[in-house]
């Protein structure tokens, strides 16, 4: 029996850039193609960012959370314009995941990160 696929919420900043990173090479659709696991796809993908950030929010600061939600409203809405990676929908969507991870890294956007 095979259990449903739980995707992993990240719970700071690096998992979060970790999450990215995977999104990075598994984009427009995730879709496991080894079996290991077979739930996960767009929507789960999607769900574990959002609640990632929901998590992060407090830490964030309100106006960070925001922009860094609506660049992810706009990463799945070119990767659902291009499931089979035939038009410039899906590059788009990987800029996005460039911008967010280069966000996430800057000290001044990154509450995790050491003070200087």
């Amino acid at each position: 029996m095979v259990r449903p696929y739980k995707p992993h919420i990240p719970k700071d900043v690096s998992e979060i850039r970790d999450l990215l990173g995977f999104m990075m090479l598994r984009s427009p659709t995730f879709i496991d193609k080894t079996g290991y696991f077979p739930g996960r796809n767009l929507e789960t993908v999607f769900y574990a960012l959002n609640e990632g950030l929901r998590l992060m929010r407090a830490k964030l600061g309100e106006e960070r959370y925001l922009k860094l939600m609506e660049m992810s409203d706009r990463m799945r809405a070119h990767f659902e314009a291009d499931p089979e990676n035939k038009t410039d929908d899906t590059l788009k969507g990987r800029d996005i995941i460039v911008e967010m991870r280069d966000m996430l890294k800057h000290k001044a956007w990154n509450p995790d990160a050491a003070p200087p």
